[in-house]
């Protein structure tokens, strides 16, 4: 397991190594930089003006002469400085990490509760209009996007629920309580997303459990339940595809909340770096793709762990062969 634990850690470098030459090579093909979105609203800037702010922030230098340097300085831990603000890009990620994680958290949290719910109970009433009707709230769920979900939660709580309060951010470590009030629904406005997502993925796993696995059949020959073999047998190995599944949410979710973050004006990661692509900012762009793709990585690796303490048939070896 610590050999396989090193060579999955051993890949951390070449993976980031690959996702930062890409954004890097990405934002450099858009039209502009952050200096013709700095003077856009200056008309009377000249193009002198335009060269110096240019050369102040090194981006008149070659293409692979900006990439080598931002790569010497981050393996230092210097993820440089945003170009519109001068402010240390890797504070500005320990200032919006902790909003998109929570956010994250707490959406993931009610998608697998959600899904875990709902699709326990499709399972339990199979081929029932419970069945059917659950199935089509997910598909429902999922064709709707998030932002619309949140749009609703805004104008319920503006119209009908006002003593609720300004949904705004309040940081955990000032005020747990405040900090669940203001991410809620935010995170809700998710889940119920995610949620549909995990139901159909739930509900087609433990479908395929009863129908070829060997220990329903022969359970059910011993004469137990429906209700036993789908609680004793089909769920708990239904959860093995779905902790993939979650995992990967969850990644995606810490940065790709962007809409959400945007309609509720929360201070996320995500919207971090919708502004810093729109403004051309490479430093905060790449700081914060880099961050996220290492995120992914340890995430995948934690799923791996965690397969063979849900399936002990799941060895870890086998991953290695």
């Amino acid at each position: 397991m610590t050999r396989y634990i090193l060579g999955r850690l051993a890949m951390l470098p070449l993976t980031l190594l690959v996702v930062s030459f890409a954004t890097f090579s990405f934002i450099h093909l858009a039209p502009g930089d952050a200096v013709d979105v700095m003077l856009a609203l200056s008309p009377d800037s000249t193009e002198e003006q335009r060269d110096m702010l240019r050369a102040e922030a090194g981006l008149d230098d070659p293409f692979f002469a900006q990439y080598f340097r931002w790569l010497g300085d981050a393996v230092t831990g210097d993820l440089g400085e945003s170009v519109n603000t001068g402010q240390p890009v890797s504070e500005m990620l320990a200032e919006r990490m902790p909003v998109s994680f929570q956010l994250a958290v707490y959406a993931i949290t009610m998608a697998i509760a959600i899904g875990l719910l709902m699709g326990a109970i499709a399972v339990r009433w199979r081929e029932s209009w419970v069945d059917r009707g659950i199935m089509f709230l997910s598909t429902g769920g999922m064709s709707v996007p998030s932002f619309f979900f949140g749009t609703v939660a805004i104008y319920m709580i503006s119209v009908y629920f006002p003593s609720y309060g300004v949904l705004t951010y309040t940081p955990f470590t000032e005020s747990p309580l405040k900090n669940l009030q203001g991410l809620f629904f935010p995170a809700l406005s998710i889940a119920l997303v995610t949620g549909s997502v995990f139901i159909r993925y739930f509900r087609g796993a433990a479908e395929d459990i009863l129908r070829s696995t060997d220990y329903v059949r022969t359970a059910r020959s011993k004469g137990a339940s429906e209700r036993r073999v789908v609680r004793k047998h089909v769920l708990p190995n239904a959860l093995i595809p779905l902790v993939t599944v979650a995992g990967l949410q969850f990644g995606f979710l810490i940065g790709g909340t962007v809409v959400i973050e945007t309609v509720f004006a929360l201070p996320g990661l995500g919207r971090m770096i919708m502004t810093g692509v729109e403004t051309r900012n490479y430093p905060v762009v790449q700081g914060g793709v880099v961050l996220l793709a290492i995120g992914f990585v340890l995430i995948n690796l934690i799923i791996d762990l965690l397969y063979p303490i849900l399936d002990p048939r799941v060895r870890l070896s086998d991953r290695t062969e």
